[in-house]
């Protein structure tokens, strides 16, 4: 009987966390992007460069992709630049490869944060021909800046790591009660 009780106090314990922490769920939904020059005005930036570093963020679902900008069409002015996108190309995000040189079509989001998806005319500085021809010559950038590394996603494995380890300790503690009653 008492076991029965320590096992549902202790899967009552690991469905309340899980129902306090759920995970967001994000499904992609977009259009072809538009004309070149409607993707431009509509863009709060778009730059060519090298993709540096990706940090990954899965407590918020996203990748801050770090850029090395090669050359400006709009909005930037800085030598290295983040933008984010989803984590998965289920919720649209862009498949970016450290190393590998991108033409970047991004928008502020609320946070004034760069974003661009699957959804955007980004792409690959390989397929990217068309785009450049249209676009003529950009300017380099002037401020000189560096990124600072991101913290990724350990504020949720710290959390979780907190409530495993209570939950353990509490399961110890009550079992080192009822066996010294014994």
């Amino acid at each position: 009987m008492k076991k029965a009780r320590i096992i549902a106090c202790c899967s009552a314990f690991f469905l309340l966390v899980y129902w306090l922490f759920p995970s967001p769920v994000h499904a992609c939904s977009c259009v072809v992007p538009g004309p070149l020059e409607e993707e431009l005005a509509e863009s709060s930036a778009v730059f060519s460069g090298k993709v540096i570093r990706i940090d990954e963020n899965k407590a918020k679902l996203k990748k801050e992709v770090v850029f090395k900008v090669n050359e400006i069409w709009k909005g930037v002015n800085e030598t290295q630049i983040v933008v984010e996108t989803p984590n998965q190309s289920g919720a649209c995000g862009f498949d970016f490869v450290e190393g590998q040189e991108f033409l970047v079509y991004a928008r502020a989001n609320a946070d004034g944060k760069l974003k661009t998806t699957i959804c955007s005319r980004t792409k690959a500085m390989s397929a990217a021909k068309e785009d450049l021809n249209a676009l003529d010559k950009g300017k380099s950038p002037a401020k000189q800046v560096e990124v600072e590394q991101g913290a990724g996603g350990k504020t949720n494995i710290l959390v979780w790591s907190v409530f495993i380890l209570s939950g353990f300790i509490i399961t110890a503690v009550y079992f080192l009660k009822n066996g010294a009653k014994k």
